[in-house]
């Protein structure tokens, strides 16, 4: 049996409806910072006087030379008498009779936490940023994050801008790495269960609001997270920003802006601004799965509903842009042959491209449709126009075209049209 030395006047106050307990200062001995995670809490509470005592503890030599008691268990003691007992074993680990490992490990003592501790973001914090300490080492950083977190601890007030920016990444890198297990080897599992539900992207979010850790970065992404339109929507949208667009891969228009952007901000105007923005991320018609299995999201797509996914998704994401699943880079395999729907699809598409170049169906050619990555074309006999704008219209016939096809198309496709009323 155990009780809770350190949490008694607490207990008391809250029942009270007194000011919240105060807690210890959050410092460390310099000779705990080499010890463990684990070790520097343990000693941290029990130095503050925070631990639990148990029956074994009574039979201590020491203990019962400093604390003459007659009684067998703990709860038996009063107030007073209790804390006469913790004051004794603090002096047994001063004098070097015993030490605080051998006091846990033989399940004499065990420091912990007073209630309401872990309620408290800065004490949270503190101890999370030991335990990221302590994770640097395998986050894989760069020179100047390591040297940035080598300069922290030395003294975080001398750090200029460039090395505290260096730091917080190492330590986004550190957050990134961290598994539930690491919370039980440190000591911590109480408070990560306790307010955080033992859910991480919580922690992250709360504790650290200023390092913007999406959940999906974190090593464990929430279980059934991806279920949520929501956030399958965020992830995608997340994902465009974070590859951007290639210079290379800019148009004239975009190449003007950027130049004016980084020549003469002054002179933007609202349009260029527009573009501007549209720079900064990749273009999402041109994602791929491999995209996605590089940041880690690819399981939002096993979340998604119907026969194409990647595409869905990235439509879903999009609403004010109004994109099309076959927009998508390459289109989606079979979506225009699909015997059941190909027609429907390849008509809808037709008609939705006229309108967004602002012409008539009759005036589309064969650049129009591939320009929107559209592979209408594909499912003709031959790769013409005619045939794409005559399931859209059937009054069209070839001399309606902008672009008249040559006599060798025309007679295909008054075969194929034969065959397709027949």
């Amino acid at each position: 049996m155990a009780y809770a030395t350190a949490t008694a006047t607490a207990t008391a106050a809250r029942r009270q409806g007194e000011a919240k307990p105060k807690f210890p200062l959050l410092r460390l001995e310099s000779k705990s910072l080499q010890l463990p995670v684990k070790e520097r809490l343990e000693g941290f509470f029990f130095r503050n006087g925070c631990f639990d005592i148990y029956d074994s503890a009574l039979c201590l030599p020491g203990l019962k030379s400093r604390c003459p008691t007659t009684v067998s268990t703990p709860e038996d003691l009063s107030q007073g008498s209790r804390k006469k007992m913790v004051a004794a074993i603090r002096q047994m680990v001063e004098a070097g009779e015993i030490t605080l490992r051998e006091l846990v490990d033989g399940k004499f003592i065990q420091p912990q936490a007073p209630i309401g501790y872990w309620d408290d973001c800065a004490n949270a914090r503190f101890w999370i940023d030991q335990l990221l300490d302590s994770k640097m080492g395998a986050a894989g950083l760069t020179q100047a994050e390591a040297q940035a977190v080598s300069r922290h601890r030395q003294g975080p007030e001398t750090l200029s801008y460039t090395e505290e920016a260096a730091f917080r990444q190492a330590q986004r890198k550190a957050i990134c790495c961290l598994h539930e297990q690491d919370f039980k080897d440190s000591g911590l599992n109480g408070m990560f269960q306790k307010p955080y539900q033992s859910k991480l992207h919580l922690l992250a979010e709360s504790l650290y609001p200023e390092l913007s850790i999406e959940p999906w970065e974190l090593a464990e992404t929430p279980t059934n997270y991806f279920e949520s339109k929501e956030n399958r929507n965020r992830a995608i949208r997340w994902l465009a920003g974070m590859m951007k667009k290639r210079i290379e891969d800019y148009t004239p228009e975009e190449r003007r802006v950027h130049e004016i952007w980084k020549n003469s901000v002054e002179d933007m105007t609202g349009h260029d601004w527009q573009v501007l923005a549209r720079l900064r991320e990749k273009n999402p018609l041109l994602l791929i799965a491999g995209d996605l299995r590089t940041y880690g999201i690819e399981k939002l797509l096993t979340h998604v509903p119907g026969e194409h996914p990647l595409a869905t998704a990235v439509c879903d994401a999009y609403p004010e842009r109004n994109y099309r699943v076959w927009q998508m880079k390459g289109g989606p395999h079979g979506y225009f042959s699909d015997p059941k729907h190909g027609r429907e699809r390849r008509v809808e598409a037709v008609i939705y491209i006229a309108a967004l170049l602002g012409k008539k169906v009759r005036e589309l050619t064969m650049k129009d449709l591939d320009s929107q990555a559209c592979t209408i074309l594909d499912c003709y006999p031959v790769h013409s126009a005619i045939f794409a704008i005559w399931e859209a219209d059937m009054t069209v016939v070839p001399e309606m075209l902008a672009r008249k096809p040559n006599l060798r198309t025309i007679l295909a496709f008054e075969e194929w049209k034969g065959k397709q009323a027949a």
